[in-house]
């Protein structure tokens, strides 16, 4: 296989931009390298990432709406199922995060000033929608602008730099076992999941999923974890 590094990163120099600029401007090439490492692969995850948070925020803004109309169309089959399979996305939603008894404290604080403050209920189905346009948009310029996936002559890494700065890597040295797996979402819309084990217990990067050209991936990952095994 041949492939040719596109950057290189001969010297290395810290960031000197402002810190709102820190905070809001996608890291570059110069802020993730260390000296001699060149990447083979550079992508961020495909568009079918956004798919999820889209769902569930057309899920949201359906329920909502009922809310503020506060009519429910009976009679009407398609849009009982509708209904039935936005709160079970919602429920899902919910249920998929973390919650704290601190999380369930802010939003019983937050509902009971907003409620004390003369707003009805159908104010608040607003405020959700907006939440959930905000918080899609949001995700959507994290996708776009943010999050980048490399392979490199060393590492594998995944950046994020989105108020505040998150670089997860592993050394190639590491990769002890390499799954490329499509389920059928990937080969209709072209994506792929790689699940790396490594030699330590503590893993920065176990899967990657919504991989773009992962086939590509695969082979510049096996190619060149080979040779750090070869030359180790």
């Amino acid at each position: 296989m041949t492939a040719s590094p596109r950057i290189s990163a001969p010297l290395y120099r810290p960031p000197t931009r402002p810190t709102l600029q820190v905070l809001f401007l996608p890291l570059q090439d110069e802020d993730v390298l260390v000296p001699r490492e060149v990447y083979f692969y550079k992508r961020r995850a495909h568009w079918a990432a956004l798919i999820p948070v889209s769902a569930e925020a057309l899920s949201i803004l359906v329920l909502a709406l009922v809310v503020a109309t506060g009519s429910v169309p009976a009679g009407n089959a398609a849009m009982v199922v509708a209904l039935a399979l936005a709160g079970l996305s919602v429920w899902r939603m919910i249920r998929s995060r973390d919650w704290s008894w601190i999380d369930y404290a802010w939003l019983a604080v937050v509902g009971l000033v907003l409620l004390s403050a003369g707003v009805g209920v159908r104010t608040l189905a607003v405020l959700a929608m907006m939440w959930a346009l905000v918080r899609l948009s949001v995700e959507a310029a994290r996708w776009w602008f943010y999050e980048v996936r490399y392979v490199t002559n060393r590492r594998i890494i995944e950046i994020n730099g989105l108020l505040g700065r998150r670089i997860s890597s592993m050394p190639l040295r590491q990769v002890t076992d390499i799954t490329l797996r499509r389920g059928m979402g990937g080969e209709m819309l072209g994506y792929g999941e790689l699940r790396i084990e490594s030699a330590g217990q503590d893993q920065a990067l176990g899967t990657i999923p919504y991989l773009v050209d992962d086939e590509k991936f695969h082979d510049v990952l096996v190619h060149l974890s080979a040779r750090e095994v070869d030359t180790a």
